[in-house]
């Protein structure tokens, strides 16, 4: 994100972090013979380039394929609901490097005080840390995915949503409407990421 969002996202990220420590047991997971590591139900988690999924149940094991975050939202879809121009999106990780929740980040190409940018999650869906993700501000969203609910339902918009075997959270930076308006516009690039499936 650029200069002035960097706060709203180191927050966003470290509260995520400690989400996902504080759902871990702490051991540490041990590599797979594929490359990837082992997912919290088992089975091998990969992230690819391809948007496939896996066959196996979220909670279990099993392999589950993640999709390349950077391949599920365009630069056309974002500006659609937002009106600016970003950039393209940068991942956190290269397609196949096994990491088990890579990202991508599309920030404003110009400097806007109400839009400070798009990023999105992808994981293997536990039901457990999606559980422990909703608090008591959390806001359901009916209709989208297998379950979804806003986790952060003003600014920054943190959206959590279940497809299959798939966790995403679609992180929005925009402050320039009412939460509810903003809200239906995160919901709009949500349906845009579960269309590219």
């Amino acid at each position: 994100m650029p200069q002035h969002g960097r706060p709203v996202a180191l927050v966003v990220g470290l509260l995520l972090a400690s989400f996902t420590i504080a759902a871990c047991s702490g051991v540490a997971v041990p590599p797979t013979d594929s490359g990837g590591t082992q997912g919290p139900g088992g089975g091998s988690v990969e992230a690819t380039s391809g948007a496939s999924q896996g066959t196996s149940g979220g909670d279990g094991g099993g392999a589950v394929t993640l999709p390349d975050p950077c391949s599920l939202l365009t630069q056309a879809e974002i500006k659609a609901q937002f009106t600016f121009d970003v950039n393209p999106g940068i991942g956190s990780s290269a397609p196949g490097s096994g990491a088990t929740s890579p990202d991508c980040n599309w920030n404003p190409v110009d400097f806007h005080p109400s839009f400070g940018g798009v990023q999105l999650i992808v994981q293997k869906f536990d039901q457990g840390f999606f559980d422990f993700t909703k608090g008591p501000s959390s806001e359901d969203v009916a209709g989208l995915g297998d379950a979804a609910y806003f986790m952060q339902p003003t600014n920054p918009f943190t959206l959590q949503i279940k497809k299959g075997d798939l966790h995403f959270t679609l992180t929005v930076s925009a402050g320039s409407g009412s939460p509810e308006e903003l809200q239906q516009l995160v919901v709009n690039l949500a349906n845009n990421v579960l269309a590219h499936l």
